[in-house]
């Protein structure tokens, strides 16, 4: 289906991505940024990583294929980065009462616990939003 078929074009993309950061690492050999290039270069790995555990996951029909089950996905999907998991399952689950703005709690975006202080609109008991 059209969902499988762009997982599948996604995960080329997220290759291309990777090398071309895996290049720009060799060439920043002994450089600062090597190591931001680095990081770059495992994020796109992650992305890949994700379009193939759903391409794999998914039939023709972009159904689940037989065998596999959502909480299969979850697992697959945490092994790769709990911060990849919707809201009601992922690590900031609990975050869903940040004052009306769960919708903007990071799902899907790779987001990372703030480690500021709550911003003015949570209250004081509750933990900021990723951003």
């Amino acid at each position: 289906g059209p969902f499988r078929q762009f997982c599948a074009f996604n995960v080329e993309l997220e290759r291309s991505a990777e090398l071309c950061w895996a290049r720009l690492v060799d060439l920043a050999e002994g450089d600062a940024q090597g190591e931001e290039f680095a990081q770059v270069r495992d994020d796109e790995a992650r992305h890949g990583r994700i379009f193939s555990i759903f391409h794999d996951a998914l039939g023709e029909d972009d159904r689940l294929r037989p065998g596999v089950t959502p909480a299969d996905l979850v697992d697959q999907v945490r092994d790769v980065g709990e911060w990849f998991l919707p809201n009601a399952v992922g690590w900031w689950a609990p975050l869903a009462a940040c004052s009306g703005r769960e919708a903007r709690c990071g799902a899907g975006r790779g987001s990372r616990p703030a480690t500021s202080a709550p911003s003015s609109e949570t209250s004081s008991s509750k933990p900021d939003c990723p951003r």
